[in-house]
C-alpha cells in the first residue's frame, strides 16, 4: 500500500471535487459575506488548483455571482454551476457552465431550463449534468430534473437520455462521462443508478442498476458507487467488462456501517467515504487498493495536522483529491504518492519536489504566483539564475509544509515567497 505526502489546496476553506491526469483539481473555495443577512451564507467561487501554484478562481458568466466547479478534463476545461444571487447557492437558482478553450458559457439558454448543473466533462468536450425546473418556493423548491449530455465542441443540441425536461420522476442527473462516451448517473422510479452507452464504444443502450447509487465511470469501464445492503449503503464497484456484470461490495472501515465510493481509476483503485452510520459526523476517507480498504489517515505522515474525512477523486497516477480539516480548518488537499519524488538536501531533488508529478525525463511548466510561466527543460540547469531562484523559492515555500513548528513554518513560507517575488520582479524588469 502506497504512502502519501499531503499538499493543501488554499485558500483556507476549500473543497476539491474533481482531479485530472495532470494533477489539476477543481472545486470550490469560500469567503464569508460580511453583509449577508444569513450568517451561514458564504461567498462561493469555482476554483482550479495546479500542482505547482495556488488556486485560480473562475469568474462566472453574467449574471453569475457565486459559483462552483464540479469537473475538469485533461485539457483543463472545467464545468460546474453558478448562482445569479449573492450568497444564495440553493440548487434551484443554479445555471450550469462550461469553461472551454478560454471561453465561459452559460448552459441555461442552451438547455432551455430554469436551472441546471454540469458535473463532468471528458477529453472530447462532452459535458454531462442535470437540467430542470423548480415547482415550489425558495424554501422548498420541489425540483424536477433530467440528465443531459452536451457536446461543447460540436455545439449540437443537448441530448436527454432519460427524456426531455422537465421530467416527472424527481431529481435525475448524469454524474460522470468517460473518454469513450459512456455516462453514469442516478434516475428513474424508484431512483437508482443508470449506465447510458448511447454514443460510446459499448454500443447504444440504457441500463438501470437496481438498488444502487453511482458516482463515476473510468475509461476501463469500472463504475464506482454504492449498493443498498439491508438498511445500509455499502461502497461497491461495477465492472462493465464482465459477462454478467453486477455491483460487488468492497466494504467499509472497521467499526463503520456505511460507505460509498466516490471515484475509481482505470486500475480499479477506489476512494470514498466511510462512516459509523449514514449522516454521522464521524467519517473517514478511504483508499481501496488490491482488495484492501485503508483509512487515508493511516497513509499520510503522523502529526501532519490533517484529518481526512473523504476521498473525492483519484487519477491513474494514484494521486488523490481529499477533503477534511487542517488544524481544525475545513480544507481540501492533494495526496501525492511518496515514491513519486524523493526529498533530499540536494538542490536537484528540491527542484523536482516542486515539479512533483513530472517524470524525471519529461519537460514541464511552472506557474509561479504572480509571475509568468517558466518552461522547464529536463536539464533544469539551463535556466537563467532568476528563473532558478523562482523555482528554489517555490520549493522552499512548499517544503515549509513539512515543518511541524507553526512559527518556524510561517517564517520559512515567507522566506520562499520573498525569494519568488524578488526573482519575478527581476524577470519582469529583464535584469
Amino acid at each position: 500500500m502506497a504512502t502519501y505526502e499531503v499538499f493543501g489546496l488554499g485558500p483556507a476553506i476549500s473543497r476539491a471535487f474533481a482531479l485530472n491526469e495532470k494533477g489539476q483539481t477543481a472545486g470550490v473555495s469560500w469567503d464569508s459575506i460580511s453583509d449577508s443577512p444569513d450568517p451561514v451564507n458564504l461567498w462561493e467561487w469555482a476554483t482550479i488548483w495546479n500542482r505547482l501554484s495556488g488556486g485560480t478562481r473562475l469568474e462566472p458568466p453574467p449574471p453569475g455571482v457565486t459559483s462552483r466547479a464540479e469537473g475538469i478534463n485533461d485539457g483543463g476545461s472545467v464545468v460546474g454551476s453558478f448562482c445569479p444571487t449573492q450568497g444564495d447557492s440553493r440548487t434551484w437558482r443554479r445555471h450550469g457552465f462550461v469553461s472551454h478553450k478560454g471561453s465561459m458559457t452559460d448552459l441555461r439558454p442552451i438547455l432551455g431550463t430554469e436551472y441546471s448543473a454540469a458535473f463532468d466533462i471528458n477529453n472530447a468536450g462532452k459535458v454531462v449534468g442535470e437540467a430542470g425546473l423548480y415547482l415550489g418556493t425558495a424554501e422548498d423548491p420541489g425540483q424536477l430534473s433530467v440528465p443531459f449530455v452536451y457536446d461543447v465542441e460540436a455545439g449540437s443540441p443537448p441530448l436527454f437520455p432519460l427524456g426531455k425536461p422537465p421530467g416527472h420522476d424527481g431529481i435525475q442527473r448524469a454524474m460522470s462521462i468517460n473518454n469513450h462516451g459512456a455516462v453514469v448517473g442516478v434516475g428513474g422510479t424508484p431512483e437508482r443508478g443508470f449506465l447510458y452507452t448511447g454514443d460510446s464504444l459499448m454500443g447504444d443502450s440504457l441500463i438501470y442498476l437496481d438498488n444502487s447509487d453511482v458516482s463515476e465511470i473510468s475509461d476501463s469501464g469500472l463504475i464506482a458507487g454504492a449498493i443498498l445492503q439491508g438498511a445500509h449503503w455499502v461502497a461497491a464497484v461495477y465492472d462493465t467488462n464482465d459477462s454478467q456484470p453486477k455491483f460487488e461490495p468492497i466494504g467499509h472501515l472497521p467499526g463503520h456501517t456505511y460507505s460509498t465510493a466516490r471515484s475509481i481509476n482505470d486500475k480499479g483503485e477506489v476512494v470514498g467515504i466511510s462512516q459509523v452510520s449514514l449522516g454521522n459526523t464521524m467519517s473517514r476517507g478511504f483508499l481501496y487498493q488490491d482488495g484492501v480498504m485503508t483509512d487515508l489517515n493511516d497513509l499520510i505522515p503522523a502529526g501532519s495536522g490533517w484529518v481526512l474525512d473523504t476521498g473525492l477523486a483519484i487519477n491513474n497516477a494514484g494521486e488523490i483529491a481529499a477533503w477534511g480539516s487542517y488544524n481544525g480548518q475545513s480544507r481540501s488537499c492533494l495526496l501525492v504518492p511518496s515514491d513519486v519524488f524523493r526529498v533530499t538536501r540536494e538542490n536537484n531533488s528540491l527542484i523536482w519536489y516542486v515539479l512533483r508529478g513530472l517524470l524525471d525525463d519529461t519537460p514541464g511548466v511552472v506557474y509561479p504566483p504572480g509571475g509568468p510561466p517558466i518552461p522547464v527543460d529536463p536539464d533544469w540547469r539551463r535556466l537563467d539564475p532568476n528563473k532558478l531562484d523562482v523555482l528554489s523559492g517555490l520549493a522552499v515555500n512548499q517544503m515549509a509544509s513539512l515543518i511541524k513548528d507553526p512559527d518556524v513554518r510561517r517564517h520559512v513560507e515567507e522566506a520562499g515567497i520573498r525569494v519568488m517575488e524578488e526573482s519575478v520582479r527581476k524577470l519582469r524588469e529583464g535584469s
